[in-house]
């Protein structure tokens, strides 16, 4: 099936929105976000199911993100960007309700739906034929020959560090990595307002959603090399 040409996906959603909210009884009990969010869903179905290219699939979604969601706009393209086959996996796999989504984004907005409890489906490869490397029926005995050193090896994995970490700044935010100059804490929606730091990053790290900055790598690796005799480093 060849893929349709539709207009831009934000267009298809205003034109969606303001059709709801025209219609709708204007009243204070109205939440007009809920609505728009609600209509924002259905656009996203619409484009879907008319098999769009995934290219606006992840323009709607980035739409969606940052409209009804706190994360900043360099968040939600961050996501959909380096996961966009992992996105794209879920949401063929996930086409929500607008009360499901809607309801999992805002509060009194519908019904949450959690994904976790819906059955997975994974294709995996057959797996492969291996030959054991040792026989079954072999046997070692591992003795240290006289005047033989002892063989001590380094492996270092998983190193995750900041170039933008900062001391001071809220490790409590909003965004999936805290610890940096622009972090907002848990209560602050507006990044204009000024700054409460509820929880600040330490110097050499903080236990939270944040990486450790570059120096305490510098450190450790400086401390290993002063302390201990290493035969090989990996």
């Amino acid at each position: 099936m060849v893929p349709r040409k539709l207009p831009i996906l934000s267009t298809i959603f205003l034109s969606i929105a303001c059709g709801i909210l025209l219609n709708a009884q204007i009243s204070e009990s109205i939440n007009f976000k809920c609505h728009a969010c609600h209509a924002a869903v259905e656009g996203f179905k619409f484009a879907y199911e008319r098999n769009v290219t995934s290219e606006k699939i992840i323009e709607f979604a980035i739409f969606i993100c940052k409209t009804f969601t706190h994360h900043e706009p360099l968040v939600c393209q961050g996501m959909t960007s380096q996961f966009r086959a992992q996105f794209l996996y879920v949401v063929e796999k996930l086409i929500f309700a607008p009360e499901q989504l809607c309801g999992m984004l805002m509060n009194d907005c519908g019904t949450p739906h959690n994904p976790f409890n819906s059955n997975w489906t994974i294709p995996l490869t057959p797996k492969p034929k291996i030959e054991p490397y040792i026989k079954s029926d072999a046997s070692f005995a591992f003795t240290k020959k006289q005047g033989k050193s002892t063989f001590r090896v380094l492996q270092l994995s998983d190193l995750h560090f900041d170039t933008f970490y900062q001391p001071g700044t809220e490790s409590k935010c909003l965004d999936p990595i805290c610890c940096q100059a622009d972090s907002r804490n848990m209560h602050q929606k507006n990044p204009k307002t000024r700054k409460h730091i509820i929880k600040p990053a330490g110097y050499w790290g903080t236990i939270g959603k944040c990486d450790i900055p570059y120096w305490t790598i510098e450190n450790m690796l400086k401390h290993i090399n002063q302390t201990e005799k290493v035969s090989f480093e990996k």
